[in-house]
C-alpha cells in the first residue's frame, strides 16, 4: 500500500518520520483494544525490527502486524472492525484470502490510510498457523510503541522472521535484501542456532533455508544449521530478480493437495470474484458493464502470461 510523499504540505523525509509516529498512535490503539478483549497479540515488525536493526534511524515501514492465537483471530477481527477499520478482502472468496493473515484498513477524513495486518501464521510460503503465538509468546520482550509497552519477538525470533520474509519478497525487493544483510552482521551464531529450532517447531525451516541462501553470507549460516538445501519452487521463486506475471497463480495450482482442489484454483484464478476485479480495475466503469469489460482484461491478461509463467514454474520445479 503505497506512502503518500509529500502528504500534507511535508518533504518526504518529514512526511515518512510523520507516517511513521502515527502509524505507531494507531499500533498502541489497536493493541489496547485487543487486551482490554482479552487478547494480547505480538508485534511482529515495524518498530521491532527499525529499532534493532537500524539504530540510526532511517528504516520507514507502511503498516502494522499484529500475530494473535488461532482461536482469538475471529474475535480480534471484530475489534478491529469495532475501531473501524475495514477488511480489506471483503467480498473475496475464500481462495482469494491470504492464508495467514487478514488486512484491515482505515481512512481518517484527510488523513494516511492506516493498514493492519492481522496474523495467526507467519508466512505465506509455508509453515505451521496452530501454536504459533504460543512458540513465539514464550520468547517475546516489551517494546515501547506510542507510548504503550507491546510484546515483540526476541532476538532469534526477529531473526527468522526477517530471513522468511526475504523468502517471501525475494532479490527484487531492496528493503527486505538490506534488512537480510543487516540481520546476519547483527545476529550470533548462537542466536541463529535458536532461530533455527524455532523454524523447526514452526515448520519454517525450508523458508529459513531459503531466505539465508539469498545472500553468499547467509548460505554459510544455514549449511551450518543444517538446513534443507532443496527447496520447493514457490521458495526458488524468491531468488529470481523479478517475478514474472502469472506464476503465483501457478504455484496455487500446484500447491492445491487434490485435483478437486487444483480445478477449483484454476477456475477461481481464471474467473476472480467481483471485488478482487474492482481492486485490479479501479478505473473500470461501474455496474455489470465495467465488470464484464474489467473479466475480459483479466483473461485476455491470463491467456497472455500463460505461456511465460508457465516456463519459469517448469524452470523453478526443476531448480534451475
Amino acid at each position: 500500500m503505497p506512502v503518500e510523499s509529500g502528504a500534507l504540505g511535508m518533504s518526504p523525509a518529514l512526511a515518512g518520520i510523520a507516517r511513521v509516529l502515527a502509524i505507531d498512535g494507531v499500533t498502541a490503539e489497536v493493541v489496547a483494544a485487543l487486551r482490554r478483549a482479552g487478547i494480547d497479540p505480538i508485534l511482529l515488525r515495524g518498530p521491532s525490527v527499525a529499532g534493532w536493526l537500524y539504530p540510526d534511524g532511517g528504516r520507514l515501514y507502511r503498516d502494522t502486524d499484529l500475530l494473535v492465537p488461532e482461536r482469538a483471530f475471529g474475535p480480534a477481527r471484530e475489534v478491529l472492525a469495532g475501531l473501524g477499520f475495514a477488511d480489506w478482502h471483503a467480498g473475496y472468496s475464500a481462495l482469494e484470502r491470504p492464508r495467514h493473515a487478514a488486512v484491515y484498513w482505515r481512512r481518517p477524513p484527510g488523513g494516511w490510510p492506516f493498514f493492519v495486518d492481522l496474523h495467526k501464521g507467519l508466512s505465506p510460503v509455508a509453515g505451521r498457523r496452530a501454536g504459533t503465538w504460543e512458540l513465539l509468546r514464550a520468547g517475546a520482550e516489551p517494546l515501547a510503541v506510542g507510548g504503550l509497552a507491546v510484546l515483540a519477538p526476541g532476538v532469534p525470533a526477529r531473526a527468522l522472521l526477517v530471513a522468511v520474509h526475504a523468502a517471501a519478497h525475494g532479490v527484487g525487493c531492496f528493503q527486505t535484501m538490506e534488512d537480510l544483510r543487516r540481520v546476519l552482521a547483527v545476529t550470533s551464531e548462537q542466536e541463529w542456532l535458536r532461530a533455527g529450532a524455532l523454524a523447526t517447531r514452526l515448520g519454517l525451516d525450508g523458508a529459513l533455508a531459503a531466505g539465508l541462501r539469498l545472500l553468499p553470507e547467509g548460505a554459510g549460516v544455514a549449511g551450518r544449521l543444517g538446513l534443507p538445501r532443496r527447496a520447493s519452487p514457490a521458495l526458488r521463486l524468491a531468488s529470481l530478480p523479478a517475478h514474472p506475471p502469472g506464476i503465483d497463480a501457478l504455484l496455487s495450482v500446484a500447491a492445491a493437495p487434490s485435483l478437486p482442489g487444483k480445478a477449483a484454483a484454476i477456475v477461481r484464478r481464471a474467473f476472480p470474484s467481483a471485488a478482487l476485479l474492482r481492486h485490479r480495475h479501479p478505473a473500470a466503469p461501474p455496474g455489470t458493464r465495467g465488470l464484464v469489460l474489467a473479466r475480459l482484461r483479466h483473461l485476455g491478461r491470463c491467456a497472455r502470461f500463460l505461456v511465460p509463467a508457465l516456463a519459469t514454474w517448469l524452470r523453478l520445479c526443476r531448480g534451475r
